[in-house]
């Protein structure tokens, strides 16, 4: 049963009919993935029983985290309309970026997995489509008429594909897809290289800038942000006490926010804050724009010993929440593999323990 998302019930690392397929998907060293209950269903009835499908959800990194367990190949076999044409791509990608090999089993135009199942059969099905099942990148060329577009049509293609390739980082999975674009467009490899080069060089430009171009309010929007301005006022204010409870307390590697950490740097190495004198040590505009405004952020506390002793629980409880989740996907996977798991499990009650007191 397909029930909402529970907190017991996580449908972005589930996988419908594993229960049933697991040990086959070993046996033969590889999964067919597909859309919809039905298609697992047909399929399983027609004997084709590695198979499985997501519940009711995209594909996801930690669906990839769970399949890799299991095996080093994935076929996919999604509908064969426009919808299952960018859902395959979608997936494919993820698990090439995740280290598992994804191969595209061609649907029939219009056609589910199950309905072609039900019309031609287990055995037209695994010589039509898994026997002659393709790569993702040559899916994704035949798929966008790659060879009959113009040649503006083709450089766009290339370069949609090395915005996904550039997440990629095994350097021969990335090396391969680069021969394969290399080999499509007809042009040397030194020249599509040159295109990631860019694009990578672009990306990380962009993602600089989306990290300047933060306003305050963004900032300190969450839980740990509003801990982090409460640790600026202090530093900021002229209660000694509270500032030595913070450079004896304050851990800054718990600070999010890298203009931010930054600035709580700076503050906790100076004895008396001169905005004009914090502000130069940061030489981007944006930036000095944002430390300008934080520092000018209006303090309405007074009681600045119990805001630094909130702050700094605040920021705690954060980074034991953040184990007790790493625990917790360490404990999935060692009952994935059987493990005995009772000594994590004592462990989160007793973080969870000290979180509520």
């Amino acid at each position: 049963m397909n029930s909402p998302e529970t907190p017991l019930y996580h449908k972005s690392e589930i996988f419908y009919g594993l229960n049933l397929s697991r040990d086959i998907i070993r046996k033969e060293n590889y999964a067919i993935l597909v859309e919809g209950y039905t298609d697992v269903i047909q399929l399983f009835q027609a004997g084709i029983k590695n198979v499985i499908a997501v519940s009711g959800t995209a594909f996801t990194e930690q669906h990839v985290n769970q399949i890799r367990r299991l095996t080093s190949k994935v076929f996919l076999a999604y509908d064969g309309d426009s919808a299952g044409t960018n859902a395959t791509l979608r997936a494919g990608y993820a698990l090439l970026k995740g280290g598992v090999e994804p191969k595209i089993i061609e649907i029939p135009d219009n056609l589910d997995p199950d309905e072609w199942v039900k019309k031609e059969g287990p055995t037209v099905f695994k010589s039509n489509g898994i026997d002659k099942a393709i790569g993702v990148l040559n899916f994704q060329l035949k798929s966008s008429n790659f060879s009959q577009v113009s040649s503006v049509e083709k450089s766009n293609i290339i370069k949609d594909i090395l915005s996904v390739v550039n997440k990629i980082q095994d350097p021969i999975i990335q090396q391969n897809l680069v021969k394969g674009l290399a080999q499509a467009a007809g042009v040397e490899e030194n020249q599509i290289i040159h295109m990631l080069s860019k694009q990578a060089t672009r990306h990380k430009s962009q993602q600089t800038k989306d990290k300047n171009d933060k306003q305050p309010s963004e900032l300190f929007s969450t839980v740990n942000g509003k801990a982090e301005l409460g640790i600026i006022q202090v530093l900021s204010g002229n209660n000694d006490e509270a500032k030595i409870l913070l450079k004896e307390k304050l851990d800054v590697n718990k600070i999010e926010t890298l203009q931010i950490k930054k600035l709580v740097e700076i503050l906790l190495k100076s004895n008396k804050v001169n905005p004009a004198e914090i502000i130069s040590h940061f030489e981007d505009q944006d930036e000095r724009e944002i430390i300008s405004e934080v520092l000018m952020l209006d303090d309405q506390t007074s009681e600045h010993l119990e805001m630094a002793k909130d702050c700094l629980t605040t920021l705690s409880k954060i980074s034991v929440k953040e184990k007790i989740k790493q625990l917790r996907l360490q404990i999935r996977e060692m009952e994935t593999a059987g493990e005995n798991t009772n000594e994590l499990m004592i462990k989160v009650v007793e973080m969870q323990k000290d979180l509520n007191d």
